[in-house]
């Protein structure tokens, strides 16, 4: 009689449950292990921002990948109904000096060259995307159309029904301690409840968390410390409750950023905001830089006037050291799997389609050569 081959994922943020749903669905026998709950780490403090364009001067493999993302977001819309939970309202880009201006243009030139929605917006443009938002005099705007937000917490209800309704066997409460090694290679997991889970194949997917469990088995995988002083790991994020009407698009800007949310409300981050909670961990800066995003949101729009903040925190990003994507076999330990990225939430259902190609079909995606784990020092 035909066994299924085994499977065990550690993590259930939007990363762990796609690739456990997408691995149950093409025929394998998935436990997929959380410490919490599903969707409570990163996920749960995501700016959910799904795009490419962020990315057109990283890697162009980082670029293409996210672009491939965004389009596989727009085909789950079918399959998951009124329940889906991605809002394609595009996003604005404002450059606000001579230098940055021109850069946009740029910018906005490469994006259309690779085929990606972009395109220049003068005043009557931005006025009938946001209404009410106002250039700063010798600013400038592009958009990208489509682009969107996510529901995280639609997102991860979503992910819970279609894994379940594909076999996952779902382990709550009960960190995974370590993988099991039989031969040379992992044979499972050990957690800390002290239950034994056996396995072909082990798939971490524990974003910011991978260093840790990684490094006890002798595996490198760098991430930038949110501990580091100004690291770039890490986030500040307000949500607001505007007193009229709500933001219609994603909006970027060099003082403030916004995202539209559900029930009228809006999500506010910013570089500056970022950048002040990571150097500074008093709950009086960050209560001070959540004020100033308030304000150059106000300055920005006039809908922002008198918001009131329903709640700010400091979110943790799992940011690869060289800031792309970390997804492939671990060297030194056959049969163990890692997939950990930023832009979790843009990338997560496209990787779960890859890495099922590539664990359960013994594929080798050639999307995701540029990305592999042993570009690092393998042994810690």
């Amino acid at each position: 009689m035909f066994q299924k081959q085994r499977i065990a994922v550690i993590g259930a943020g939007v990363i762990g449950l796609n690739i456990a749903w997408r691995l149950a669905e093409a025929g394998a026998a998935v436990t997929l292990v959380e410490s919490k709950i599903p969707g409570s780490g990163t996920t749960s403090t995501s700016f959910a921002w799904l795009n490419a364009s962020s990315k057109v001067n990283y890697s162009l493999a980082y670029f293409e990948l996210n672009a491939e993302a965004v389009r596989d977001h727009a085909a789950l819309a079918v399959r998951a109904g009124a329940g889906f939970w991605g809002r394609k309202t595009g996003d604005i880009e404002i450059a606000v000096d001579g230098t940055a201006v021109a850069a946009l243009g740029e910018k906005v030139g490469r994006l259309r060259a690779m085929d990606y929605a972009a395109e220049w917006l003068g005043p009557a443009g931005l006025a009938e995307r946001e209404p009410g938002t106002v250039l700063p005099p010798g600013a400038a705007a592009a958009f990208y159309a489509e682009e969107g937000w996510a529901d995280t917490g639609l997102f991860v209800a979503a992910l819970q029904g279609f894994a379940r309704a594909s076999g996952v066997s779902l382990v709550l409460h009960d960190p995974a301690l370590t993988v099991l090694q039989h031969g040379g290679r992992a044979s499972g997991l050990r957690l800390a409840s002290g239950r034994e889970i056996a396995a072909d194949v082990v798939v971490t997917a524990l974003g910011r968390w991978t260093p840790g469990f990684a490094e006890a088995l002798g595996i490198h995988v760098p991430l930038v410390p949110p501990e580091c002083h100004g690291s770039k790991a890490v986030g500040l994020l307000a949500r607001v409750v505007p007193a009229g009407k709500a933001p219609q698009r994603l909006l970027h800007s060099p003082s403030v950023n916004w995202s539209p949310l559900a029930e009228g409300r809006a999500l506010l981050a910013s570089d500056a905001g970022d950048r002040t909670v990571a150097t500074d961990p008093a709950p009086e800066a960050a209560a001070a830089a959540t004020r100033r995003l308030m304000e150059e949101a106000t300055r920005l729009n006039p809908l922002f006037a008198g918001a009131r903040l329903e709640h700010a925190g400091i979110g943790i990003r799992a940011l690869p050291s060289d800031l792309n994507t970390i997804c492939g076999w671990a060297e030194g330990l056959p049969g163990l799997y890692i997939a950990v990225t930023h832009s979790g939430v843009t990338l997560s259902p496209l990787l779960g389609r890859l890495v099922t190609r590539e664990v359960l079909r013994g594929e080798t995606v050639s999307i995701l050569q540029h990305f592999r784990p042993n570009r690092f020092c393998s042994v810690a």
